[in-house]
């Protein structure tokens, strides 16, 4: 619920920026990536379990040309992490919001939730909130009217009785700012 309130809040923030006389539009870049993605399960004896997985998603970030920007993300696995215990699987859908720090080279701290989608006969829910945090370092290489952004990012989210991580390379496409 927390998280759910501080992504609300960001995009409160973000909207009346965006209204404000700002003369350069938002960058919004595709990405896709492989991560090294696990997750620790159960409360009494924790076991974990770890896979390799593609990722797909969404940035965006306010003010490409100042050294500080908005920036939100929404990044997607392409595989489940298995609880070893149980049959349960979890794929979280990141929804993350903070800052992009840099011009060329950058780093980018975000907030916010992730969307457990969960599956699995023994699975309690199909659907919670977490909350989750996740950054990135890259570079952005222009090559003519595209922009090529190699990336390192992580990120990590945690529930009752379960966490989970990701840890990976990805590449971010984008039309030339």
């Amino acid at each position: 619920m927390r998280s759910t309130l501080a992504l609300l809040v960001a995009i409160g923030i973000m909207v009346p920026g965006l209204a404000s006389g700002q003369t350069t539009k938002p960058e919004v870049r595709g990405t896709v990536g492989v991560v090294r993605q696990g997750g620790v399960f159960g409360d009494d004896s924790p076991q974990s379990s770890r896979n390799t997985a593609l990722t797909l998603g969404l940035e965006t970030r306010r003010a490409p040309g100042e050294r500080a920007g908005l920036a939100f993300d929404a990044v997607f696995p392409t595989r489940s992490v298995v609880n070893p215990h149980i049959d349960e699987q979890l794929r979280n859908l990141y929804l993350l919001v903070g800052g992009e720090f840099g011009r060329r080279t950058f780093a980018r701290v975000l907030g916010g939730t992730a969307l457990g989608l969960w599956s699995g006969s023994d699975a309690e829910s199909a659907l919670t909130l977490q909350p989750a945090a996740g950054f990135a370092i890259g570079r952005h290489i222009d090559a003519g009217s595209i922009r090529v952004t190699p990336e390192v990012a992580g990120r990590g989210a945690f529930s009752v009785g379960a966490a989970s991580w990701a840890l990976g390379a990805q590449i971010a496409l984008s039309r030339r700012p």
